[in-house]
């Protein structure tokens, strides 16, 4: 499975913003 990562959160909610 794939692990999520903070700077990897970080950047789907910066392009999300």
């Amino acid at each position: 499975m794939f692990t999520w990562h903070p700077a990897l959160v970080l950047g789907i909610v910066s392009i999300l913003e």
